[in-house]
Order: C-alpha cells, then structure tokens, then sequence
C-alpha cells in the first residue's frame, strides 16, 4: 500500500465504525456470488460516493461478528469500486462454512452484506466428505399448455405474457414479444429446487432453452414464510445481486419475481432491515420495508429512516428509477447543475432518457430542491403509463378538488389520474396540496403503489 500511514489510520476509522456502523448515505456492497465454496474466488463490489472504501470481512453475522479475515482499501473509480478476485482457502479450517458479513466504506458511509462460505463439491455434485446429494436436477415441473394454439391464443388475444403452469404449483409467464420474436411453435418451463432455498428457472422455446430475455420473465412460486419470517423483508438473489423486481403476495400466498437472465439460479432469502423511527407513518411501514430490503431506498443512519423529512428530487429519482428497475445509465445528462460525478448524476440521466423527468425551463434539475406533490405526481404518471406500460384502472370516483386552481396546468391530469387510479391520496379534507413538500414516508409510499402493479402485471 502507496500510504501505509493512511491505510492504518483508514483501518482505525473502520473498526471503531464496524460495531457502531451508521448504514447510510449511498455505499452499496454485494458479494458475488452470495455463496461461495472453499476454495473458489469471489469479488466484493458496490457503489458510492466516496473517493476509498475499505472493505473488511468478518466470520459471522454483524450482530455477532467472529474473527476478521480479510480487509483491503480499494480506489473508487466513477463512483464505483471492486476488490478484484479473493481466493476463500481450500482448508477446512482457515474459512470453516459458514455465515460471513462484508462492511464496504468508511466513516458514516458504511454498507454491509452478509454471503455463505460452503463446501467446496465433488463432480458428482455432493459436497466433500457427505454421501448426500447437494440438491435436485433435472427438468421438472413442466408446464402443459405449451403447444402452437395457445401460443397463438396468447399473442392473437393481445396478452403481454403466456401463462404457464407448472406441475409443482409455481407459474411462469413468458412474454409473448419474445415468443413472436423467436417465432415459436412450443414453449414449456421448469422450476427445479436445488437446494434449501435455491431454485433454477428452466424456459424451452422450440425445444432450445433460452437465458436471456429482453422482457422480463414473471416467476410466481408457492410460498408460505414460517411465523418468525417477515415477508416484506423476504428478497430473491441472482448470482449475489438482489432482484429488483420482486414481491410477496400475501393473498395468493406466492413470490412472484420477474427476471431476464435465468443462466443462475434464484435464492430466496430474508434481509435484517429496520428503522426505529417509523411508529407515526404506519401507511407507509409495506413500502419502506420492501424498498429497504431490496436496496431501493436507504436510511439516514443506523436504523433511522426520518419518514417526515422532505425528499429532494434527487433522491425521489433516484428512488424511483432503482423500483422500475432501470439500469443507472453512465450517460451524463444535460441539466446544468447536474455534475457528472455525483451520486444522483446516473439516475437523473436515465430518468431523463426514458421520459420520466424533463427538468426546468431555464436547464437546470433541481438537484436539492425537496419536490412538490404536484412534480411528484408528475413523474410518476410518466413512469406508469411510459416506462411500466401500466394501464391506469380507475378504482375511484371522479373529483375536484378544492384547490383545483392551485394545480399546475402541466400536472393537472396526472394528479386526477394518479388520485382516481389509488395511487395517491389527498391531504385531507378535499385538499391535494400541489406545492406542498413531498415527505420520504409520502415518497416511498407512492412509488410502491407503482411498484406493486409493475411486479404482479400479468395480462
């Protein structure tokens, strides 16, 4: 290391932070992948604002920490940072299998994960040492409505996906474009178990297996969490990247989740999220939770998530893009008070770029001004019927409300819409506040009830 004296005193900051860590501001860290065999490599990668990370490695859980057994500064490039390959020892002893937590950051900017150190498997897919099998094979669960006519049917009746019901009680809906896309004569689907809470999603286009998708794939599996569980904590990974695009639905008793890339397999687990703070805003407890375990939304500092503060439109965007599930574009966007390299910049471009977002008259974003509930309601609308491709179901009586006058004639619509469609409420008293500041509580809410129509969408 270049700064041996910086690297101490970097790793001083980091043991004093790593037993009172405030997971705030914008680091993220994944370890991919989430389970990790003696012997075999891993990588520890994320994004922030920060100019060093320091990512240590503990055995154990953060709320019961073992020995350390890695840590290294890592240089932050364009807000994002990687340690390269890190060989777990092929010995039984030095990294024995088990739970391991990740802290990436410094200071108050910390973020943790934990991942699973496993036993390295033989060829014939049992681990080391056991005699018994890691997990099932095979294409199982096959659907049977996979021939021409219902594909036909499907595309013919204008449906965005084609239903396909397994054997073993999940569901698999594949979009019809990339069926008409492939020109497909068969289609068939398999979800395999493949370990305790591991599954692989097979899909069979003309009896060639396909594992990527342009559109998204809708999974649904039959799921009941245990009493102790709480399913707005439960999140779907992908070779150690947290799904987007997920939720449980309670009434049907299903985890439904939508994926393009089917080359790994899915792990269902739980994430160990909470704030303190949120007794008050009890309407908004499903969306914080949710948004907070898949990374979408983050707290202020340890457990603290300040629901009444307002939100700027920086962070709403940023919020907003990470629950539709856009990619953050490296694309620098043309609004004059948008730097390059800050945090915001990525998602402020894609929002730009799919028409959620058009900014000021006079070029400028906005960066730090807390958004009004009319330019909340604005961008939203946008991101439903442009982005989600939702259509907007009116679930409630035409209005006026009191303060009609007071609504900007750009948001107009997009407020009696979002209103009729149950999107967002009033404030009470027939009042809609169109230039009142948005809260966190009142933003996390409202992109949730988007959120919920674009994950369980099924035409």
């Amino acid at each position: 290391m270049k700064n041996k004296f910086f690297a101490i005193c970097l790793a001083m900051v980091f043991i004093f932070t790593a037993f009172s860590v405030s997971y705030a501001a914008d680091t993220t860290v994944t370890v991919s992948p989430s389970s990790v065999e003696q012997g075999a490599d891993f990588v520890v990668q994320g994004n922030t604002s920060l100019d060093t990370v320091l990512v240590t490695i503990y055995r154990g859980t953060k709320d019961n920490l073992g020995d350390k057994k890695y840590q290294v500064a890592v240089e932050v490039k364009n807000g994002k940072y990687t340690t390269g390959t890190i060989t777990v020892p092929a010995g039984k002893t030095e990294w024995p299998v088990g739970k391991y937590t990740a802290f990436a950051g410094n200071g108050d900017n910390v973020a943790v994960t934990t991942f699973n150190v496993i036993e390295k498997k033989t060829d014939s897919g049992s681990s080391s040492g056991s005699s018994g099998s890691s997990g099932s094979s095979g294409f199982v669960g096959e659907s049977t409505n996979n021939n021409k006519s219902d594909i036909d049917a499907a595309i013919n009746s204008g449906a965005s996906a084609l239903e396909l019901k397994l054997s073993n009680g999940a569901k698999v809906y594949v979009p019809t474009s990339e069926l008409v896309k492939r020109n497909a004569t068969s289609v068939a689907a398999g979800v395999v178990q493949v370990g305790e809470d591991d599954y692989n999603v097979d899909v069979m286009i003309n009896q060639k297996e396909v594992e990527d998708f342009e559109d998204p794939i809708t999974v649904k599996l039959p799921l009941v969490p245990s009493a102790n569980i709480d399913s707005r904590l439960i999140v779907v990974e992908s070779d150690g990247e947290i799904l987007p695009l997920s939720l449980y639905d309670a009434e049907n008793k299903e985890l439904v989740f939508k994926a393009n890339d089917t080359t790994k397999s899915f792990k269902i687990s739980t994430v160990d999220v909470g704030f303190n703070d949120i007794a008050d805003v009890a309407w908004a407890h499903e969306a914080i939770l949710n948004f907070a375990a898949k990374g979408i939304i983050n707290g202020v500092a340890d457990r603290i998530y300040e629901p009444n503060r307002d939100v700027t439109r920086a962070e709403f965007v940023k919020i907003l893009v990470g629950a539709l599930g856009i990619p953050a574009t490296e694309k620098v966007s043309s609004f004059s008070d948008v730097e390059a390299d800050a945090w915001y910049a990525p998602y402020i471009a894609a929002a730009k770029a799919v028409g959620i977002t058009k900014g000021y008259d006079d070029g400028t974003f906005g960066v730090y001004k807390t958004i009004s509930r009319q330019e909340m309601v604005t961008m939203l609308n946008r991101a439903m019927v442009n982005v989600a491709k939702l259509d907007v179901n009116y679930v409630r009586a035409a209005i006026t409300f009191s303060d009609d006058a007071d609504i900007a004639d750009y948001a107009r619509e997009s407020v009696y819409a979002m209103y009729r469609a149950g999107i967002i409420n009033g404030m009470g008293d027939n009042v809609f506040a169109p230039v009142a500041n948005t809260t966190r509580a009142q933003a996390a809410k409202a992109i949730y009830e988007v959120y919920k129509l674009l994950v369980l969408k099924i035409d």
